[in-house]
């Protein structure tokens, strides 16, 4: 007896709301992880000022003493940290986390399973 099964056509699987929520929502969820990564950057970043703050005064002589909000509001601070925040951009944006779509394979490496030496 053949099988009878019947299937849902791309109309029901594939709509365009569907194709426009999975981009909102991949797009969505990179500029969540990027506001984070900023947020920790700058952390990271205001401990780094404070290390140096701390090695100016010790180690400078007649160096002016200074806060460390004084120095991060300086433009080359500001500078770099515009910079690392702009490199922590390009790596969520290229990153593939968070998304749902499915990967095509490139054909170079879809064999690479049977091209490997063997032991």
């Amino acid at each position: 007896m053949r099988n009878l099964r019947r299937h849902l056509g791309p109309g029901y699987t594939e709509y365009p709301a569907k194709r426009i929520a999975e981009f909102f929502g991949d797009k969505l969820f990179k500029i969540v992880m990027w506001i984070v990564c900023c947020i920790l950057w700058s952390g990271v970043y205001y401990i780094a000022i404070a290390v140096v703050n701390m090695n100016r005064t010790n180690f400078m002589e007649g160096a002016q003493p200074k806060t460390n909000m004084e120095l991060y509001l300086t433009p080359g601070s500001l500078g770099v940290f515009g910079a690392g925040c702009l490199i922590l951009l390009y790596v969520v944006h290229k990153s593939r986390r968070g998304e749902k779509r499915v990967r095509k394979e490139n054909p170079r490496y879809q064999n690479a399973a049977l091209k490997r030496p063997k032991k």
